[in-house]
C-alpha cells in the first residue's frame, strides 16, 4: 500500500512539474504536493535545511525532463546548477582530454541523438560511452555537480547524459547552492 501511494505521488507531483520552468510558478496546494515528493525523494539531501529554508531552495530552482540519451551538460561546459535527480537515472562520463570532450560533445549535439526520428532503428544512434567512460551512475534522491560550482575553475568535469526517459531533474542555481 505504501508503494502505491508513493507511486501516486509521483505521478502527481510529475503531471504538476510538467511543463514548468521553476516550481515558483505553482499554486500553494499544487506547490505543496510537489515539496512532499521532493522532501521523500531529497530526504537525506535536506537534512540541515529548516522548511522555510527547503521551500525557497526549491522555489529557486529550476525544473527539468530530460530525455534517454539527452544530454544535461558536457565535460568542458560552465557549471551553473547542482543538480538532484527526482525520477530516473544519469550518468556521468569523463574523457581524460577536455579538447577531445569538446569535439564530440558538439558531434553529440549535432546529431541530436535523443531525439525520436522516424528513420532511426532505435534512440541511441549516437552512444554515450563515446562522450568518455562511466564513472558515476545517479538514481531518485542523488545530487551530482558541486564540483564546478565551489571549485574555482568552474568546469563542469564530466558529461551528463539521461539513461531513462521522463528523467526529471531540480537545478539548484550556484547561489542558492552557496547558501
Amino acid at each position: 500500500i505504501k508503494l502505491q501511494i508513493w507511486n501516486n505521488l509521483q505521478i502527481k507531483a510529475t503531471n504538476i512539474c510538467s511543463g514548468i520552468k521553476t516550481p515558483n510558478e505553482l499554486s500553494k496546494k499544487n506547490l505543496a504536493i510537489v515539496m512532499e515528493w521532493i522532501n521523500i525523494v531529497c530526504g537525506s539531501l535536506f537534512d540541515k535545511l529548516s522548511k522555510q529554508e527547503c521551500l525557497e531552495m526549491v522555489c529557486g530552482s529550476e525544473y527539468h525532463e530530460v530525455a534517454d540519451g539527452e544530454p544535461l551538460f558536457f565535460q568542458g561546459d560552465t557549471g551553473k546548477h547542482y543538480w538532484i535527480v527526482l525520477t530516473g537515472e544519469i550518468i556521468i562520463t569523463v574523457l581524460h582530454s577536455n579538447i577531445k570532450a569538446k569535439r564530440k560533445s558538439i558531434v553529440y549535439k549535432r546529431r541530436r541523438s535523443w531525439v525520436p526520428s522516424k528513420n532511426k532503428i532505435s534512440n541511441q544512434e549516437y552512444d554515450p560511452n563515446d562522450l568518455g567512460e562511466t564513472v558515476f551512475r545517479a538514481g531518485p534522491g542523488v545530487g551530482f555537480g558541486q564540483i564546478a560550482l565551489i571549485s574555482k575553475n568552474p568546469i563542469r568535469s564530466g558529461s551528463c547524459i539521461a539513461t531513462k526517459n521522463n528523467t526529471a531533474l531540480l537545478g539548484v542555481p550556484t547561489n542558492m547552492y552557496k547558501k
